[in-house]
């Protein structure tokens, strides 16, 4: 997947927005997301789903350590709201965004490897 249809796919189910530009709300959450997972996984499975995406949202992956924190799901999303500066059912609908677009750009192999470092909480979010 291109990195134009990545963002157009999380623009789409971000929905319309006030006061910022729709992709600039969009670029954000993909990087804050992707930033906030790599927190959660391990440093060589965050690299391994960068390899499958589009080079301009690899960053976040790729600096990722190699000691995954462990994340609750309430953890991941006041991670993202904090970092986006969004309220919680904001930082809700980014993350959901971008997961959901992550499944459809990474292979199954990989969000089955990703998906057995997270809590099964995290499910809804890849939907």
């Amino acid at each position: 997947m291109h990195y134009g249809e990545f963002l157009k796919k999380v623009q789409d189910r971000i929905g319309p927005t006030q006061g910022s530009a729709v992709s600039d709300e969009a670029s954000r959450a993909i990087s804050v997301t992707l930033e906030a997972l790599g927190e959660c996984i391990t440093g060589e499975e965050a690299r391994n789903l960068a390899d499958q995406l589009p080079k301009e949202i690899k960053e976040p992956l790729q600096q990722a350590s190699e000691d995954a924190k462990v994340c609750s799901l309430e953890t991941f999303l006041r991670r993202i709201s904090e970092k986006e500066g969004v309220d919680a059912g904001a930082a809700t609908d980014h993350a959901s965004a971008v997961m959901s677009v992550l499944a459809e750009a990474a292979s199954e192999g990989e969000l089955e490897a990703i998906r057995a470092q997270l809590p099964q909480e995290f499910g809804a979010l890849f939907k």
